[in-house]
């Protein structure tokens, strides 16, 4: 068994290699550590530190902007996506605040 740390950018995996290789091999689990990118896939955004290349934040501001046109959340359907995503063994989440926890939940659970 071993453990390779793969990156993913907005929950999509940045190679579709991998997402075969995981397909093929039951043995592999792919482990979500970021559910909102680092807060790029939130109303904040990301850092000014975040890796994010310019294109990759202004395209997530217009998608924040949109989901908030429509009334939704641009975390929460990051979280239910990468619920949602068989290929996803586990999901890491973080937080300060108490409450956002009693959200990602309330938001899995719909």
């Amino acid at each position: 068994q071993f453990v390779l740390p793969l990156e993913m950018t907005g929950n999509s995996f940045r190679s579709a290699r991998m997402e075969s290789n995981t397909r093929a091999h039951a043995e592999i689990g792919v482990i979500n550590a970021s559910l909102l990118s680092m807060g790029l896939l939130s109303d904040g955004g990301a850092e000014d530190w975040y890796p994010a290349p310019t294109n990759i934040r202004r395209s997530v501001q217009r998608a924040t902007a949109l989901c908030w046109e429509r009334g939704e959340d641009i975390a929460k359907l990051a979280i239910q996506f990468s619920v949602s995503n068989e290929l996803i063994a586990s999901k890491l989440v973080g937080t300060a605040n108490s409450a956002n926890i009693e959200q990602n939940v309330a938001w899995v659970l719909e």
